[in-house]
């Protein structure tokens, strides 16, 4: 597991009981935006969903503030993840908060990447690998290795 993985749990924890209501919510949110983005990667080809991955936009929000709201999701899509009963690679995981974040008005982007292996077994599942930036920083998916980027979203 990364390690903005377990900062982000760290967040969480540190939760008052108060808002642990507020934050179950934002979980469950997060998984249904998991489902529905691997539903969306099933059956809609990358053309179809491309247009609606990523979001740009001048807000006058200062960086930092945009970037701990990004975090805070990110941690609530990782909680997420752990607790529905399939599993959630990468890519769901982003596309999922790439929508929760369009919808807060958060500029981010979505990138897809490939890792070179001298073997280049194409089926190989650690091959290829999505994360989620804001402000040029890894919120989400953040994992060690040289990593070439195929598609940024939006470019």
């Amino acid at each position: 597991m990364s390690r903005n993985f377990w900062i982000n749990l760290v967040r969480l924890a540190s939760l008052s009981s108060d808002n642990r209501w507020l934050g179950r919510k934002r979980t469950v949110r997060c998984m249904i935006e998991i489902l529905r983005a691997k539903k969306l990667i099933a059956f809609s080809p990358i053309a179809h969903w491309r247009s609606q991955i990523g979001f740009v936009t001048s807000d006058a929000r200062p960086v930092e503030t945009m970037l701990e709201q990004a975090q805070i999701w990110a941690a609530h899509v990782d909680r997420a993840a752990l607790r529905l009963p399939i599993s959630a690679k990468c890519l769901p995981q982003a596309i999922a908060l790439s929508r929760i974040l369009r919808a807060d008005n958060v500029p981010h982007q979505v990138v897809i990447a490939h890792r070179r292996s001298e073997a280049t077994d194409r089926e190989d599942p650690d091959m290829l690998h999505a994360w989620l930036e804001v402000n040029g920083q890894i919120v989400l998916g953040n994992l060690p290795g040289e990593w070439n980027e195929i598609l940024r979203m939006p470019e």
